[in-house]
């Protein structure tokens, strides 16, 4: 196979923009015409109309997005993506729509089986911006956090997570987690994912404990006793603060 005909196996990768506009415009997202993210429902449609490789680019604001809950079956996240923002504190996706008792909810996030087949986010980037995982919001029995990933050679770089945690009920909380094996979902080996220069501080008010901020190993209730490990995966040069060293709830 010659240089240039190898070149043409690699899938493009679209750019589209995303913007809180407040014109009724619904945007065709482009740099000069974003996309309308305005409301949960206006960006929960934009994004699930995107395919793989595509990179997203969040103006200024904050966003309303609603999260993926453990167990459902699908999510609008593909291979490929880039999820970036214009930088934490100046971007930030406030999760909406965590309404159903004892389940786990991230901002960010996807089933890691589908149709019986694992289903990995490979080279997924979630890059540069701050998530309020808003327990506070949520319904009853209800876990918060920000990002939960399972792909070869994916990313989340730069990223601030507040007000996470798990309310009375609630399965137990992981704030940032990329995970490297589910043998449940037919995957015993991730290669190179991590969380790098992130922050979580400002636990939610209303947690209860336990949290694991950030992880990067198996699934923790993957329901099988095989051992599985990934390959290369790391946390490096991160902050985490939980607040009152007296407080109740149990941080990992």
């Amino acid at each position: 196979m010659s240089l240039f005909d190898a070149l043409l196996l690699d899938p493009y990768r679209l750019n589209v923009w995303i913007a809180y506009r407040t014109d009724g415009v619904k945007g065709s997202g482009t740099e000069n015409d974003p996309f309308d993210g305005s409301t949960a429902t206006r960006l929960d449609t934009v994004l699930n109309s995107l395919v793989a490789n595509t990179r997203i680019h969040f103006g200024p604001g904050t966003f309303q997005i609603n999260g993926y809950q453990d167990g459902a079956a699908s999510s609008w996240l593909r291979s490929g993506m880039a999820i970036i923002g214009s930088g934490i504190d100046i971007t930030t996706l406030q999760m909406a729509g965590a309404v159903t008792a004892t389940k786990h909810y991230f901002a960010i996030g996807h089933p890691f089986s589908s149709g019986g087949q694992p289903n990995l986010m490979d080279y997924v980037e979630v890059s540069d911006l701050t998530i309020n995982c808003n327990l506070s919001g949520a319904g009853g029995s209800i876990t918060c956090g920000a990002v939960r990933i399972m792909g070869n050679h994916s990313r989340v770089r730069r990223v601030k997570a507040i007000n996470w945690g798990k309310k009375s009920g609630g399965p137990d909380c992981f704030v940032m987690a990329m995970i490297t094996a589910d043998p449940t979902s037919g995957v015993n080996n991730v290669t190179d994912t991590g969380i790098e220069e992130c922050i979580a501080i400002n636990p939610d008010n209303g947690n209860v404990g336990p949290a694991t901020v950030f992880h990067a190993g198996p699934k923790d209730d993957s329901g099988t006793n095989s051992e599985a490990f990934g390959t290369g995966p790391l946390i490096r040069n991160c902050f985490v603060d939980c607040g009152s060293p007296t407080a109740t709830a149990e941080y990992r």
